[in-house]
């Protein structure tokens, strides 16, 4: 657990404390944490929207069911239609997640 000794107070305008705050929010960090991170001189980004998550899981599930499919076609020498229809929903599914974060 950190302890931190030494409070800071620092007097900002309404427009700086505004900034401010808004980039704290951005980054998704405490104010202490995202002090911190500046005077280590860390180069802040804003944190990833919760869209992309599920694009990303996605992606993933798509990668998964392909490499299935793939292997028990060589194993049998044929694909089941089913599979590639679900594969095919969960495509679309991607494209619309994809097309929403933009």
């Amino acid at each position: 657990m950190r302890t931190s000794d030494f409070p800071v107070q620092v007097r900002l305008t309404k427009a700086e404390h505004a900034h401010f705050i808004e980039q704290v929010e951005m980054s998704g960090m405490s104010i202490s944490l995202f002090l911190r991170k500046l005077i280590e001189g860390v180069q802040m980004k804003p944190r990833v929207p919760e869209p992309y998550y599920e694009v990303q899981g996605l992606a993933a599930t798509i990668t998964n069911d392909v490499k299935d499919i793939a292997r028990i076609a060589r194993a049998s020498h044929s694909v089941d239609i089913e599979q590639i229809k679900a594969l095919q929903t969960m495509v679309d599914k991607l494209y619309e997640a994809v097309m929403d974060l933009r």
